[in-house]
């Protein structure tokens, strides 16, 4: 369901639900019907609009299958909903019966029948009482399927850009477009690569000049330079008869090139289905910039309690190929299962696998390192470190081999890790977001596990972390700087790739993506492009 100014259309129905209630209540006082007879009429269309929302609701998320998960994680949105319908009326009826008349009496307006008193305090206290509604509703629209704050990708209606069927083929030069940036300006700058793609939500190399760019719909563009103009060629894949997008955390998500592409010409791609679950599947090259789609084989289906926290990013270090898997729940759910800690479901987890088939006609599709931290230990022998919420656009310095993990909160705190190759690592969701102990302003101070280096609370600053990369390229002026943003506010920062907490953060280059900063990419020299749900690439000129 898509928002609408703020408040999502469950909020819209109950509004419309009470409003209709408060008329009818009104025009029978008005009429000089008994008080008792009132309340009767006036809750007919407000129970009646809350009936009509957990209808809907149940249709729209059981046609996907997941009523289950309208029980176990909206049943407490419908529960609010009716909860205020029910108060709403309780508080107007209590208001007409005993507040309002002692106030009009006060006032002097002793010579007003009985009826009208009792219809001015009805209409008083209910419009107060829905205005707060409405209020209240703004807040927690997340509830009741409006757009989550913290969530790193928009809704397919609302992400501005071409449909699949308009994406042009575009030229242009490599040339610099003002960004607006603050008064301490960043030494950070940005220049147009290429524009009309179809939300762009990951961008990387296959080891040559060309650029891959993955559009959350489920195509994987081509962008080249020729006579030094990029230019958007041809879609190397396209699954999108086998992608889900009902929402905006959903779609093809991940693309990862194996370290032998240029011989062997696999790919590999993560993607929600259309059963909203997500899926780990190879793919074979057929041509130089075509693969073919009839090479699926599939190495991982992971359900999912709902739609979001998806994860999606992979990537290969050491031929092992990582892949990061948030804990499936809803917008608001907080993890209830406790999925980030348990380590007997690959939901909240970095898995770490070798995607090679290793049995041909056999019934594996893939085998795990025997370094793999909990192989011979109790636990699932692809983890290889859990405690994650929604983990979104993770790297590997090219330089250190260090681990980046940018992971996005819930209601308070966005994160960055950074940590070596070892492995085992617990990050701490559900206990901890970010530093801080879960719902509670208090730091971690005992068996912290292994917190963040960069934090960052939900304000000016964002409320919806995007990873980047360590600039490696020589003679780039950031060399050596790890490049992040935030999805909600646009803002890109660059911190030293041996950033410790307390460290000064430089001011973020303010950009205008607030809203649509999906991603960063990088190329095989090492320049850090960046994504935006609007069609647009970027690349970072210091870069």
């Amino acid at each position: 369901m898509e928002p609408l100014t703020g408040i999502n259309v469950y909020g819209w129905a109950l509004i419309a639900s009470l409003a209709l209630g408060l008329l009818i209540a009104l025009s029978s006082l008005v009429s000089g019907h008994d008080g008792r007879r009132v309340r009767g009429v006036a809750l007919g269309p407000m129970l009646a609009g809350v009936a009509a929302i957990t209808v809907v609701t149940v249709f729209h998320w059981g046609a996907i299958g997941r009523l289950p998960s309208l029980v176990l994680s909206n049943s407490a949105a419908v529960f609010v909903a009716l909860l205020i319908a029910l108060l709403t009326v309780i508080l107007a009826d209590f208001g007409a019966r005993r507040l309002v008349p002692a106030t009009v009496h006060v006032l002097g307006l002793i010579d007003f029948p009985v009826t009208a008193r009792r219809g001015a305090a009805f209409a008083i206290v209910s419009t107060v009482a829905i205005v707060t509604m409405v209020f209240g509703l703004s807040r927690v629209s997340a509830l009741v399927g409006g757009v989550p704050t913290s969530t790193p990708v928009t809704d397919a209606a609302s992400a501005p850009g071409p449909t699949p069927s308009s994406a042009p083929t575009t030229s242009l030069p490599l040339t610099a477009v003002p960004v607006p940036t603050s008064s301490a300006a960043p030494d950070l700058s940005l220049s147009l690569v290429a524009s009309g793609l179809d939300q762009p939500v990951f961008l990387t190399d296959a080891g040559d000049a060309r650029l891959f760019v993955v559009e959350r719909p489920g195509r994987i563009r081509i962008l080249e330079q020729k006579h030094g103009l990029w230019t958007i060629g041809a879609t190397f894949l396209d699954i999108t008869s086998l992608t889900a997008d009902e929402g905006g955390e959903q779609g093809l998500l991940g693309l990862a090139f194996h370290a032998n592409y240029a011989s062997n010409g696999l790919f590999y791609v993560v993607y929600t289905d259309n059963e909203t679950d997500v899926i780990l599947a190879e793919y074979r090259r057929s041509s130089g910039d075509r693969a073919d789609p009839l090479s699926r084989r599939q190495l991982m289906k992971i359900r999912e309690f709902d739609a979001y926290h998806n994860g999606g990013w992979i990537g290969f270090k050491d031929g092992y190929l990582y892949m990061a898997v948030g804990d499936g729940q809803g917008v608001v759910d907080n993890d209830p299962y406790d999925v980030g800690q348990s380590t007997t479901t690959w939901l909240g987890k970095i898995l770490r696998i070798d995607p090679l088939d290793p049995d041909g006609a056999g019934p594996s599709t893939y085998s795990v390192p025997v370094t793999n931290p909990l192989v011979g230990d109790v636990g699932l022998d692809e983890i290889w470190a859990w405690g994650l919420r929604n983990p979104w656009r993770n790297s590997f310095d090219r330089l250190t081999g260090d681990f980046w993990i940018a992971d996005v909160g819930a209601g308070s705190y966005e994160e960055i890790n950074r940590v070596s190759s070892e492995g085992g690592y617990n990050f701490g969701w559900r206990l901890y977001e970010g530093r801080h102990i879960r719902s509670s302003p208090d730091l971690c101070s005992v068996d912290c596990l292994t917190m963040p280096i960069i934090e960052y609370k939900h304000g000016d600053d964002g409320c919806a972390v995007v990873g980047g990369y360590v600039s490696r390229r020589d003679g780039s002026s950031i060399e050596g700087s790890y490049v992040y943003g935030d999805f909600c506010s646009g803002h890109i920062w660059h911190v030293p790739s041996t950033y410790a907490d307390g460290d000064p953060i430089p001011p973020p280059l303010e950009t205008e993506f607030p809203g649509t900063l999906s991603s960063f990419g990088e190329d095989a020299d090492g320049r850090i492009y960046v994504c935006t749900l609007a069609g647009d690439i970027w690349v970072i000129d210091q870069s």
